[in-house]
């Protein structure tokens, strides 16, 4: 055997194996290149690092746009409503985003859960109605035009709706809580300011006009109207101008209306103010008031009701006891600065509220308070929320609308909630009066 063969072999192999080592650290050096050899700082006309090749071909004018350009503007959704917690006031802002618009008249129809607002929407001002759910979702389900003027909207005790729109005087109902909506009258002048019903399908909606006094009546649940009692002619010493070239009627137009017992009560304005009452469908009408009230409720499990005024510091809320047939006023506005407007009036939770408000000519001589009121039995009255007073001409109308768990309130075009008193609430308060 020759020796020197495995010498031979193993010098190869140790050759060889030198060889992938050396090869291996080259390869790794240049792996590691360009970490372990700092390159010298950009001159100022060099490209970013990351920067395309000078030759490199330019994206097409088409191209789709790159990864990192800003997205396009999402859609915005659906209104929604939240309610937001306590403000300064004690009232509980309704944001609505994005917003829908001013706030009107505003109605809670238990029957499905959901707030039905009166609004003149934000950009075109149109008049519509819209349906807010219990989750807070809106969705418009009425719309009018974009003209000037009011939007009546109110529920009758059969769980009907009705909206009104005072130009061109067009009347709606529904009979699914909103969701549909039929024309059931058209050329009322004005509108309607109220209604009320036998609870049989028997109504009756008062006309609040420039320069008419109506009282409209349906008797087929309300899907046909006909102007019933024309008041300036049961009253034509009353259908007079207010002065020479003054075309305004001191009798122009009716305010509100309720029927209780087979007593219908009617409010008349303007100038000739007073409350009304028929015993037998309109053959004799017979003074209760001598103001015309603008809001009005029974109160439960009685033969009893509240009226709610409209006039600067005269009239304030009155109890009529249907039993005595009897009125008398139980709480004044005067001597707390209150102006005496109310358009409002509810009971929930064994307590009463009444919204006040102000006109926009009152600040030439009187700038009152404003705000809500409150009673446990509708004798005694509480602050409750009170604003004001404001110190140029402002209007700062004020509608409620009870729900199950939280008041509604809309003022000055804006929605707000409270939360209802319990009964104690009052035995640690003062009314008004003491």
């Amino acid at each position: 055997m020759d020796k020197k063969k495995p010498i031979i072999v193993m010098s190869v192999a140790a050759g060889l194996v030198l060889l992938v080592l050396a090869g291996f650290a080259y390869f790794r050096w240049n792996l590691r290149g360009a970490d372990a050899v700092p390159s010298a700082p950009p001159t100022a006309g060099e490209p970013a690092v990351n920067a395309p090749a000078a030759a490199a071909e330019q994206p097409a004018a088409d191209a789709s746009p790159a990864v990192n350009a800003p997205a396009e503007p999402a859609e915005p959704g659906p209104p929604r409503a939240v309610v937001q917690p306590l403000n300064a006031q004690n009232l509980k802002p309704v944001s609505i985003t994005p917003s829908i618009g001013d706030i009107g008249h505003i109605f809670y129809h238990d029957q499905s859960g959901t707030l039905l607002l009166a609004v003149v929407e934000n950009e075109t001002r149109m008049r519509t109605i819209w349906k807010m759910a219990a989750d807070g979702s809106l969705k418009r389900v009425l719309s009018e035009n974009a003209r000037e003027g009011d939007i009546f909207l109110q529920g009758d005790s059969r769980g009907r709706l009705y909206a009104g729109f005072d130009d061109p005087g067009d009347l709606y109902r529904s009979a699914d809580a909103g969701e549909t909506w039929q024309r059931v009258a058209t050329g009322i002048a004005g509108m309607f300011w109220q209604i009320a019903d036998d609870g049989s399908g028997k109504l009756w909606g008062s006309q609040h006009a420039e320069n008419s006094a109506i009282l409209y009546r349906s008797t087929d649940d309300g899907l046909n109207w006909d102007a019933w009692f024309d008041f300036q002619k049961l009253y034509p010493e009353l259908a007079v101008t207010y002065a020479d070239g003054d075309s305004r009627f001191k009798l122009r137009h009716l305010h509100g209306v309720i029927y209780l017992n087979g007593a219908l009560f009617v409010g008349v304005g303007d100038v000739a103010r007073f409350t009304v009452v028929t015993t037998d469908d309109g053959y004799h009408w017979n003074k209760v008031w001598d103001e015309g009230f603008t809001a009005g409720l029974v109160m439960p499990g009685s033969d009893n009701i509240l009226f709610g005024p409209d006039r600067l510091q005269a009239h304030g809320i009155a109890y009529y006891d249907g039993n005595l047939k009897q009125l008398r006023e139980v709480w004044s506005p005067i001597p707390y600065g209150y102006a005496g407007y109310t358009y409002s009036m509810v009971h929930t939770h064994q307590a009463y509220y009444v919204g006040f408000h102000t006109e926009t000519n009152e600040v030439n001589w009187f700038s009152s308070k404003f705000g809500i009121i409150a009673s446990f039995n509708g004798f005694a009255w509480y602050p409750f929320f009170e604003f004001g007073p404001v110190t140029h001409a402002a209007r700062t109308d004020i509608y409620l609308a009870p729900g199950p768990d939280l008041v509604y309130m809309s003022m000055n075009g804006s929605l707000y909630a409270f939360d209802p008193v319990d009964p104690w609430w009052f035995d640690f308060r003062k009314p008004f009066n003491k």
